[in-house]
């Protein structure tokens, strides 16, 4: 299902595909039936190479339904530039189709293997340490732990880019937990040689050593990243505690919290919190948290050195979002019930602590905000462009987690969270572009931070969008049709602002006014299609409904036109039809709708939907990212 609405190449490759079956449709098989596995012993790590099918993992291969995407499509989903070879074995011709994700694999392996290869060298030079040869190598496992997630996010993997909680695939567990564990194993040589020697280290080699093995944790995809990470920082500032010139900086905790924020999709959580009964080990959402309340507590007791920053407090915020939304954490957050049968409260209630705490955590970093504003007031603020990333990926964090946590009885949280959120870039569009000028445009660090931004942005309209209605679910609907109609209008004119802004800005602000994504159409039409469900037909309803300048389902039919004409050359997600479709089979439980009308004509606009919708669908340009989709 998903290919024929990916793939815009098949007929390029019918020709190859008769002479070899690809491993799609196994990978694809394979990943369905362990779904819902756990990952391997993530305790006990032990790098291998991957095998021909493990590099389907990186597509998504794994996929249950992340934020309402994920399914197979992901998985599926071919590059263009494969790489084909030709090998002729007498009158048969064997043709090997190796996808660009294939060769990223293998040239991967390759770099692994001879980066351990030096480094088993210099750790078995026992007689002479050679500083910086060590500091060297370590800088090159940061180097290719970094180009791991950049490659994946922003080269490779369209869905990662845009599913960054997404769990990681068994590679890219295992080849950054044993790089990290080769470049901690170069620290260890370092000190140890010297010490062994009687001979002592120059404070800022030995900073800048420890500083290199706490990032190469920062860059890995495992349940133990954060924790490894952390206890380096506690032997560094073991060790440089008494030395102001050199204890660990603001920026050492920031790598902390990045450690973290990497082992929340990889966090095993079968294990109960230290904060609720059982006395296991904490999730990372409440490790980042701990490690933000230490730095302000230290800096309200009067150390200025240790002063938390808008990166810092957004690094939390994302630590904490991601522990929450991630599904093996929402396993164990209030998804559960007890032995007893009964709904664990102690999970849930640790779950909205964790929310209210990010609330909290925003409203830090805001304040962080203002004091930078006021300083820099009357001179122009030339900050760095990760700053302002910092602040939107803050509030798209907080606007996703009170889209699916019910943290408090205020319905208008989102709203506000989103207009505050418009203030900012509104406010500071000039700073941005001020700021992308300095880093330069050409620069790819700068194109993909820019691309981080613009997904932000179009996240944060979706979650803002949806939430209402994300939470009405939890109980099963709205309070009525009013509740309804005034969220799908309330909606609605956040979807019709965002667009205004877009309509208004300079092409080159585009990334922080985009225009309407796929994403935020297919929120604002389920909320016009909730208007109808039936649950909300009472005679005052329709009484309301009979008063309407354009009824609900239409407007959402609507809607998905414009979406049409937007996505003229890319197809559309099946979603978007199938909710329509059920919104009209739902009108016939309105007499304010059909009573003017004979009975089949809603059978009559649904058969001529469902007949559209296939015949888009034959045609590559709707696709379905999952079958139960397909089904209703």
């Amino acid at each position: 299902n998903g290919r024929r609405g990916r793939n815009n190449n098949q007929n390029n490759k019918k020709s190859t595909s008769n002479n070899k079956k690809t491993n799609f449709q196994e990978a694809a098989a394979a990943a369905s039936s362990s779904s819902s596995a756990s990952s391997s012993d993530v305790n006990n790590p032990h790098y291998e190479e991957s095998d021909d099918d493990n590099w389907m993992d990186d597509y998504g291969s794994n996929a249950g339904n992340v934020d309402g995407g994920g399914g197979i499509a992901p998985v599926l989903e071919e590059r263009n530039n494969n790489i084909t070879n030709e090998h002729d074995f007498g009158n048969e011709q064997h043709i090997d189709i190796e996808s660009d994700l294939q060769v990223w694999h293998r040239l991967k392996e390759d770099e692994f293997h001879h980066l351990s290869s030096d480094t088993d060298t210099i750790l078995g030079s026992s007689d002479t340490i050679h500083e910086a040869e060590i500091l060297s190598q370590m800088q090159k496992w940061n180097t290719f732990l970094s180009s791991i997630t950049s490659d994946m996010y922003y080269s490779l993997s369209d869905f990662r880019g845009e599913n960054q909680q997404y769990p990681p695939s068994e590679f890219m567990t295992s080849i950054t937990y044993d790089a990290a564990e080769k470049s901690e194993s170069l620290l260890v040589h370092l000190l140890e040689g010297k010490r062994k020697k009687n001979d002592t280290l120059a404070p800022e080699v030995e900073v800048n050593a420890y500083g290199l093995a706490m990032e190469a944790w920062s860059h890995v995809f495992h349940a133990r990243s954060g924790d490894r990470c952390e206890k380096i920082l506690e032997q560094y500032g073991g060790r440089f505690g008494g030395d102001l010139n050199h204890i660990p900086s603001v920026d050492a905790y920031k790598t902390v919290l990045k450690a973290h924020l990497k082992s929340c999709s990889s966090y095993s959580n079968d294990s109960p919190s230290s904060n609720n009964s059982g006395g296991g080990s904490s999730s990372p959402g409440e490790k980042a948290l701990g490690v933000s309340n230490l730095l302000t507590s230290v800096y309200t007791a009067g150390d200025m050195y240790l002063k938390p920053d808008v990166e810092l407090h957004s690094q939390t915020i994302a630590a904490v979002r991601n522990t929450l939304l991630d599904w093996q954490s929402r396993r164990r957050f209030g998804r559960h019930d007890n032995n007893d049968g009964d709904h664990d409260s102690s999970s849930s209630s640790l779950e909205m602590d964790l929310a209210g705490a990010l609330l909290g955590t925003l409203e830090q970093m805001e304040s962080s905000l203002e004091e930078v504003r006021s300083a820099k007031e009357g001179e122009g603020i030339r900050l760095p462009l990760s700053h302002w990333h910092c602040a939107i990926r803050a509030y798209a964090d907080a606007l996703a987690t009170v889209a699916s946590i019910p943290i408090a009885e205020d319905e208008t949280v989102a709203e506000e969270l989103l207009a505050k959120m418009e203030q900012l870039i509104s406010t500071n569009s000039d700073n941005i572009i001020l700021s992308v000028n300095n880093a330069g445009v050409d620069d790819a660090d700068t194109r993909n931070l820019l691309s981080e931004i613009q997904r932000n942005v179009e996240e944060a309209y979706t979650s803002a969008i949806s939430a209402r209605l994300i939470m009405s679910k939890e109980k099963g609907s709205f309070d009525g049709f009013v509740t309804a109609l005034d969220n799908a209008v309330s909606s609605e004119e956040m979807f019709q602002g965002m667009r205004r802004r877009s309509q208004e800005s300079l092409p080159d602000l585009n990334f922080i006014f985009p225009v309407p994504t796929p994403g935020n159409y297919r929120a604002l039409i389920e909320c016009w299609c909730e208007c109808v469900r039936k649950c909300y037909s009472t005679p005052e309803a329709n009484a309301a409904m009979a008063n309407l300048k354009e009824l609900p389902h239409l407007k959402a039919g609507s809607l998905l036109k414009q979406l049409e004409i937007q996505q003229a050359a890319q197809p559309i997600d099946g979603s978007n039809y199938v909710n329509v479709i059920w919104a009209w089979g739902q009108v016939l439980n309105w007499p304010s709708i059909y009573r003017q009308n004979q009975y089949y004509f809603a059978a009559n606009a649904v058969d001529e939907l469902l007949e559209q919708t296939m015949y888009r669908y034959a045609n590559g340009s709707v696709y379905f990212t999952w079958n139960g989709t397909v089904t209703k």
